[in-house]
């Protein structure tokens, strides 16, 4: 089972202002330093699985 995004639509999320896509089998969402990339995947995994204990680990070992 896997899960799949065909379309995302945000406003005001974080220093995102207005980002929407619509995404195919592969993506690359890409933008200068401090404009929400990071802030955005977070989002995304936190939505779908509420609390991954791994994702705070690579924050903070990077």
């Amino acid at each position: 089972m896997g899960i799949r995004i065909d379309k995302i639509s945000v406003k005001d999320l974080g220093p995102i202002k207005d980002f929407s896509s619509e995404f195919g089998l592969f993506n690359l969402i890409y933008s200068r330093n401090e404009k929400g990339k990071t802030f955005l995947t977070e989002f995304i995994i936190r939505s779908l699985f509420k609390y991954v204990k791994r994702w705070s680990y690579l924050r903070e070992k990077g």
